[in-house]
Formats: structure tokens, sequence, C-alpha cells
């Protein structure tokens, strides 16, 4: 019988392992003699095989590691969600109840000299409140869009 060289290449690493039968090493080393230029090679090979660093068991992060991650970042996208919406409330607030307010509300003889007075006012620190709440929620936007969940 004929033992060709894939047949050879399939046992090779089962050969460096030293995970073969006597029968099998010895039809491997047969065909070593027969084809030595191909032995150096293979060895040469296998010494630079061997030079390369290990892989251990504990560098491999195991698949429900993953899992686990994968939903932390979920949870986590479900968390900045809720803030978002609750961002989105307060920005609305701010800025409406403030426009509502001075559009609507009777003054009588209560003038405002300058911006400064409304500011003073609720309504206008209410409205500041909206302003900044309303570039949290784009920021916040912005992230969810760029995050990798």
């Amino acid at each position: 019988m004929k033992i060709t060289i894939n047949v050879i290449e399939d046992l090779l690493p089962l050969y460096f392992d030293e995970e073969l039968s006597s029968d099998s090493r010895e039809i491997i080393e047969d065909y070593f003699k027969q084809n030595p230029d191909y032995e150096k090679k293979v060895r040469e090979e296998q010494g630079r095989l061997a030079k390369l660093p290990s892989i251990s068991s504990g560098d491999i992060q195991p698949e429900d590691n993953f899992e686990k991650e994968k939903l932390m970042n979920l949870k986590n996208t479900q968390h900045l969600i809720q803030l978002r919406t609750i961002i989105f409330a307060v920005a609305n607030f701010g800025i409406f109840f403030p426009l509502v307010y001075y559009t609507f509300y009777d003054f009588g003889d209560r003038e405002f000299k300058n911006f400064s007075d409304i500011l003073t006012d609720v309504g206008g620190i209410l409205f500041i409140v909206g302003v900044i709440a309303w570039i949290a929620y784009f920021v916040l936007k912005h992230r969810l869009r760029t995050s990798e969940v």
C-alpha cells in the first residue's frame, strides 16, 4: 500500500504530540527515511512552531462571560434610554412653561427692565434648565447612536 504525502500531513500533528500508535509512527518514520528533504523541512517547521507562545485555556474568554458582557451593555443602553426620556421631559417643561407663563400671565404693573430681571424669576431659571437639558439630551442621543450595542 502506497502512503501519500496527504496521509502523512494528516498524521504529523499526532506524530509530534506523540499520540500515534507504534505502527503509525513507523509509517511516518519510514516515509521520512525515503524523503529526507521532506523530513528536514517538517522538523524546521516544527521548531518554528515550538518557539511560538502557547495559548493557555485561561487566555480564552469563555462564551458565558461574553454573554454577560453583552447583557451588561444592553442594560446600560436601556438605562441611558430611560435617562434620555427623563431629560427630554425636563427640557420640554423647562422651555415651554416659561414661554406660556410669560405669554399669558398678567403681570399687572410689574415691569421687567432688562433680561436679567427675567432670569431672576423662576420662569427664567426653568428656561435655563430647559436649555441645559436639551444640550444633555442631544449629547446622550449622540452617545446612544455611536455605541456598539
